[in-house]
């Protein structure tokens, strides 16, 4: 979990909406492939409630306890969101820089037109 906390909280450099795009399509497809680990967080909630019903407080088997995993997949899940914020608001920048690019373009053509014509 720890690789995935590290990519999800990469920042967000792109100089295009089609740059923009690309990450939100890509972070979509990973959102798409959580049900396996969504099934996976809440089995092992059952088994710890199972275990803990048995009166066992501990797991020689494992470090990990529910409550470090429990923490870990709130964490993810909160970046989760986060990520699909962050992404959304560089959407919309992405989007008005572009506009501002169009309007750039068309006011130099306009203004080599009009030096043109001065010649």
């Amino acid at each position: 979990m720890d690789a995935t906390e590290e990519d999800l909280s990469e920042s967000v450099t792109v100089d295009s909406v089609e740059e923009v795009k690309a990450l939100q399509a890509a972070h979509e497809s990973f959102q798409s492939n959580l049900t396996t680990p969504s099934n996976d967080f809440h089995a092992l909630a059952v088994l710890a409630e199972d275990i803990k019903s048995k009166g066992v407080e501990t797991n020689p088997y494992t470090p990990f306890t529910i409550a470090a995993i429990s923490d870990k997949w709130k964490a993810v899940n909160a970046l989760i969101a986060d990520r699909t914020d962050l992404l959304s608001k560089e959407h919309k920048r992405q989007e008005e820089n572009d506009n501002l690019r169009k309007k750039f373009a068309d006011k130099a053509i306009e203004f080599n037109k009009t030096l043109t014509e001065i010649r």
